[in-house]
């Protein structure tokens, strides 16, 4: 059976993940991905001694391997961050959390849907007092917490650096570059002294018992990840911590009916007909997602949902090129058209099998969709709070 693990990297040096293979100027992911993440594992595993062969590594790694999670930043350790909805917009002028708000627009954009409203009339005006400037997408990550929500972002370092010639042994002329990286740690703006604190990446991946205990076995010493290794940068301290609370990962049946009743509310206030009548549900990509048809070609839909009496209200996707690097074949790995992480998907169901619903919800929030998923890729959430606040938060 598995259960609900929680991992936390306390990064212990820079961390440098590049966004792309051949750049001028290298940028770096603001988070770890799950394929990065894996890859540092299983190095691990092996510089210790280990074996491919061994029966520890292929359950952990090949035969129905753990679907690794990618590792947001994050304030507390003891908090998962989340990815924020494409449907989230801020103010123009004053974005954020703690100044003009955040609000959110998937009902907007499915009553549009809904009553044949071309999307370029949807423009949303800040209703800050005195404001009135327009309202632009609002991306990356936060803290999850509707109490005292906190976008989160971690701090990032640029390395100079320069080119020696092999004759003169001095700086080669022309050859100067920059590197970007995650800085492993954050600085408290809002404190008197503005002290600095250790930056901390986490998620959620589920593990059955054997697993669990061999993925601890391999963070009792320390794991480098990303580029840059060999000067010292992407060391992590690696912590596995079961999650108490199982049933607080997966929204229950009762929260996702009440999630579509509010929801549905929020379309009538909206709309100058009555919404359509069904169960309304969203799905979020926590991750990117490696969408196939049977032609092989890139898609966004969501094929898992494949439901009776399901259909799409609207959704708000992103595309985005992910790629990697496979270290045991010392090869890149293949570029893959993904779905963007934060995209959002609104579904009504007309059918009367709740229950089976609410069981194929759970389980794809557990396995994942699309490709690659022991990679990170194709994590979702379903019914996300936000979604149905009433005013901005």
């Amino acid at each position: 059976m598995t259960k609900y693990y929680h991992i936390i990297a306390k990064m212990l040096s820079p961390l440098m993940i590049q966004k792309k293979r051949q750049t001028g100027t290298p940028q770096t992911l603001e988070y770890l991905p799950g394929s990065t993440l894996k890859g540092a594992l299983a190095a691990a595993f092996l510089r210790s001694g280990g074996s491919p062969s061994s029966l520890e590594f292929k359950r952990l790694f090949l035969e129905k391997p753990v679907h690794f999670c990618d590792l947001l930043p994050t304030r507390d350790a003891a908090c998962i961050s989340s990815v924020l909805p494409k449907t989230a917009v801020s103010c123009k002028r004053e974005p954020g959390f703690d100044k003009h708000g955040v609000f959110d627009t998937l009902a907007d954009t499915a009553a549009c849907r809904m009553e044949n409203v071309p999307p370029d009339q949807l423009t949303w005006a800040c209703p800050h007092i005195g404001c009135g400037e327009d309202m632009k997408p609002f991306g990356g990550f936060w803290n999850g917490s509707l109490e005292a929500p906190e976008k989160i972002d971690p701090g990032l370092v640029v390395n100079r650096h320069t080119g020696i010639d092999r004759v003169t042994g001095t700086v080669a002329n022309g050859m100067f570059y920059i590197t970007q990286a995650m800085a492993d740690y954050y600085k408290d703006d809002d404190a008197h002294d503005a002290r600095y604190h250790p930056q901390f990446l986490n998620g959620g991946v589920y593990l059955d018992a054997q697993q669990a205990d061999f993925l601890a076995s391999l963070t009792q010493n320390t794991i480098f990840a990303g580029a840059d290794r060999s000067r010292g940068f992407g060391e992590l301290s690696l912590t596995i911590e079961p999650v108490i609370n199982q049933d607080a990962v997966i929204p229950s049946s009762k929260a996702m009916d009440k999630w579509s009743r509010i929801f549905k509310k929020r379309l009538k206030r909206r709309m100058t007909t009555p919404p359509p009548p069904g169960f309304y549900f969203s799905v979020n990509l926590a991750s990117h997602a490696v969408l196939l048809d049977r032609f092989l070609r890139p898609v966004s839909d969501i094929d898992a949902l494949n439901f009776p009496d399901i259909n799409e209200v609207t959704r708000v996707a992103g595309a985005e090129t992910v790629n990697g690097w496979h270290s045991a074949m010392g090869l890149a790995r293949p570029d893959d058209v993904a779905t963007a992480m934060g995209s959002v998907y609104l579904f009504c169901y007309t059918g009367e099998n709740m229950d089976k619903l609410t069981s194929l919800l759970r389980e794809l929030v557990i396995t994942g969709i699309g490709l690659r998923r022991d990679q990170g890729y194709g994590r979702i959430s379903v019914c996300d709070p936000l979604h149905i606040l009433k005013e901005d938060i």
